[in-house]
């Protein structure tokens, strides 16, 4: 008996023929709209950081999570600091990733169910299925949907059919997810 994979993908996601002209349209739009403002690497990254903080960049401002506070992890490179926020859950700890703390934590002793939706140019296609990959393993249910060509915040273009698409099942997922708790 020939072995196989414990993990399988829909490998025809990735082709590119399947990716819509409307999502290639998106994908330029964005590339078209990071490209007028400065880049990072011209301004260095704490002028950015301030600059996307005030709005000053093509994209829009960051919005925070009101119960995140600001921190900084060390870097690399000797001295220097990232900073970050960091959203500590209502029993007052962060969970610094760790799915069987969370578990632990939890009122009802589980990780609720999960969706993931991401596009197949999301440079976090890899963190996405790496991390329902855990979450899974920490006994939560992962559902990953994958779009062809779709890039990171693809579901923000209102209108786009692939945008909808993922919205379509955002939603399903809920009302199935609700309906159970009925």
């Amino acid at each position: 008996m020939p072995i196989t994979s414990d993990i399988t993908l829909e490998t025809s996601k990735f082709q590119p023929e399947n990716v819509t002209e409307a999502t290639k349209q998106a994908a330029g739009l964005l590339e078209s709209l990071t490209s007028k403002g400065p880049r990072w690497w011209e301004v260095g990254i704490t002028k950015y950081r301030e600059m996307r903080e005030l709005g000053q960049t093509p994209l829009p401002m960051p919005v925070h999570l009101p119960g995140a506070t600001d921190s900084t992890v060390p870097s690399r490179e000797a001295g220097r600091e990232i900073p970050i926020r960091v959203y500590k859950p209502d029993n007052g700890q962060p969970s610094k990733g760790d799915l069987p703390a969370l578990v632990a934590a939890s009122s009802v002793g589980s990780l609720p169910p999960a969706l993931f939706l991401c596009g197949t140019e999301d440079p976090l296609l890899d963190e996405t299925i790496l991390t329902s990959s855990k979450w899974s393993i920490a006994g939560g249910e992962a559902i990953v949907k994958i779009y062809p060509g779709a890039t990171h915040g693809f579901t923000a273009f209102a209108g786009l059919p692939v945008a909808e698409e993922a919205r379509a099942v955002s939603l399903e997922f809920m009302q199935e997810k609700l309906s159970n708790l009925v």
